[in-house]
Parts: structure tokens; sequence; C-alpha cells
């Protein structure tokens, strides 16, 4: 835990300390009995109760008249689980493509309308990416974008762009949607995607889908270098690599259809 010359805020601390007294031996609360455990004013209880429960970290049961875990926290459980196991299961696939490729590699899990790096490992000569391990990113940045955008149905789609509209990164990137359609289909074809400076002036990346058992879109993977580095032979090598190793995590997190064309 960090060491911050700050204090914490008051009624996050009362809202915690009263989701921590659930437990697996008392799942189920009163509000007599929360307020015995955590010592709050029945109507700070109240108050924090009802706002848990309208973002759904806490139930009320009505005709119990008693309190329990919401399921938004098995949502946060999950989030975290796939962070977790997609890490452990890549990072040997990702360090080995670094050491081939002798570029930088990062790895992202999709959260929602962000995704989440959860592994970079920089080329100590060369390019260096402008995002750390814990970086959110809007679902529709760089190159892990286009490939995560490509899974998107239209409605997803259209619900992101209008919270996250296309800006022009470089003189390079491309914001029509006619094109980035036509994109899209290909990138579901060929599972990988080059970008040629679109996002940084100079910079080429290669990103790759990872995906579950079930078939659904989870984390992208990438490698990123230069012009220089990323060109003719090289690309098409590194651009192999990457879904190889992209289809390797795939299969690692149980997706059977994992081929490389």
């Amino acid at each position: 835990m960090r060491d911050v010359n700050m204090k914490s805020v008051r009624a996050i601390d009362r809202a915690i300390d009263l989701l921590n007294v659930f437990s697996v031996d008392h799942p189920e609360l009163t509000i007599d009995e929360i307020i015995s455990k955590t010592k709050l004013p029945k109507t700070t209880a109240y108050r924090i109760l009802y706002t848990l429960e309208l973002r759904g970290l806490i139930q009320y049961n009505q005709k119990k008249q008693n309190y329990r875990l919401g399921l938004k926290l098995l949502e946060y459980a999950g989030t975290l689980t796939t962070f977790l196991d997609v890490r452990h299961e890549a990072e040997d696939i990702l360090i080995k493509l670094q050491t081939n490729t002798k570029q930088t590699v990062f790895m992202a899990v999709i959260e929602q309308e962000t995704f989440v790096y959860v592994f970079l490992r920089e080329n100590p000569v060369g390019f260096k990416y402008s995002s750390y391990i814990g970086l959110r990113r809007p679902k529709n940045f760089g190159v892990l974008g286009q490939v995560i955008m490509a899974y998107m149905s239209e409605n997803e789609l259209e619900r992101l762009l209008k919270k996250y509209p296309l800006t022009k990164m470089t003189s390079k990137t491309v914001t029509d949607l006619v094109t980035l359609r036509s994109r899209f289909k290909k990138i579901t074809e060929e599972r990988v995607y080059v970008d040629m400076e679109e996002t940084y002036d100079g910079g080429i990346a290669i990103g790759a889908p990872i995906f579950d058992s079930e078939g659904k879109l989870i984390a992208a993977l990438a490698i990123a270098g230069t012009a220089v580095q990323l060109n003719n032979e090289r690309l098409e090598s590194a651009k192999l690599m990457v879904k190889e190793a992209a289809a390797q995590i795939s299969s690692k997190m149980g997706f059977k259809n994992t081929f490389v064309r």
C-alpha cells in the first residue's frame, strides 16, 4: 500500500466498514445487526445501505427485512480473476515474444468500455510505449483498440464512439467508419492488425485478440517498434509471431479454435 500524506474519505471508509461486516458465517444481516457491528448511527447506516443498494453492491430482502452483498461484487471478482488468470497464463509467452521480436510487448484485459494494461515489457533500445501496468484506456485507443472494436456489435460500437469519439492521433489516423468497418472485418478474418503510424508518428504496432473458453474476446496483445525496426520481411515475421502468441494464450484460456494463418 502507498504511503500518501492525505486523509481517507470518511464516507467511503464507513461504506467499506459496512460491507466488511458480511461474511460466510453471516451472509445476511438485519439493520440492527449491521448497526451493532459497525457502531454507525442508524440514519447513517440506512443512507449508506441505500446508496450501495442503488449501485448493486447491496441487496435488500423486503420479505426477510435483511441485507446481503449484491451481485455487482461478483462482477468485480470476475474482473480481477480474469486479470490474474490471463496475466499468469500469458507471462512466459509474452516474455518469449519480446525476446524473439526484440520489440516492446504489452497486453491489456477488457473491462466494460475500457481496457487495462496488465503486462508491459519494453525493449531497452528503441520504441518506448507511453503506458504502464494498471493504466486504463478507452476501448478504441491505439492498436489494441482497433483489435477490440473489430469484435464489438454495432450497438456497442455506437455507444463507445458516442462516449469516446475517434480522434486523429497522427496524420495517418483513420477515423472514417466505413473504412474502419472494412478493416474490422479483415481483423476478424486474420486475427491480427498492423497499426502503421496511426497512433504514434514513426511507430508501428501489431495487435492480436485473445479469447476465453466461450470464444469471448477478453484481452488483446501487441508489440510496438519503429518503422525502421519493423519493415518488410521483419514485419511479416513479427505478425506471425504475434498471432501465434495470441493463439497460444487463447488456448491456455480454454479457447479451441486457435488457428494461425
